[in-house]
């Protein structure tokens, strides 16, 4: 069993409003689930919030993991920039208004031709990342997408391409 890192971080909010981060390591035994994690983030908050003065206003868990190497198969592609994105607006249960999830460095292969090419809804890896998206355990059992709202994604709306430094501007003049 090999053991993966866990990084919790608590943010601290001081008597005049700032913030502050502080990042813990945690290293975790690959089998350990969800719910032991967020118990041991637990106890390790319980323990730095009698050493703060401020309050801890929201606590973050991440991993640094390695990706799998076949997904990077013949990238980076030359000459397509990351700032350059594939956008797709999702409808949310419960909620009349759409939720955004965005691939940076979008493949030129998935666009669609024409004058503003976006994301090509009849593509297979289009199709695939939106039906993955949208269903229930479509990440896996027990796994789902849902917006940061914690609505769950029913149905895609639109696709757009993006500039992400200049993402609202793009989105207006590029969505169909």
């Amino acid at each position: 069993m090999a053991d993966v890192i866990a990084i919790a971080s608590f943010t601290m909010k001081d008597y005049l409003g700032k913030k502050a981060s502080a990042p813990y390591y945690i290293a975790c035994v690959d089998t350990s689930t969800i719910a032991s994690l967020i118990t041991a983030c637990s106890t390790l908050g319980g323990l730095v919030a009698p050493l703060t003065a401020g309050a801890i206003v929201s606590m973050q868990v991440s991993f640094d993991l390695t990706p799998t190497d076949s997904w990077n198969t013949d990238k980076p592609v030359s000459g397509v920039p990351v700032n350059v994105i594939g956008g797709f607006d999702f409808d949310q249960y419960g909620d009349p208004y759409a939720f955004a999830e965005i691939v940076p460095a979008f493949n030129p292969a998935d666009w669609t031709s024409g004058p503003l090419p976006i994301p090509d809804k009849t593509n297979e890896h289009v199709i695939a990342y939106v039906t993955g998206l949208t269903s229930s355990n479509g990440l896996g059992t027990g796994f789902s997408a849902i917006s940061k709202f914690d609505n769950s994604l029913t149905d895609l709306r639109d696709t757009f391409q993006g500039n992400r430094k200049y993402k609202r501007q793009s989105r207006r003049q590029l969505t169909r």
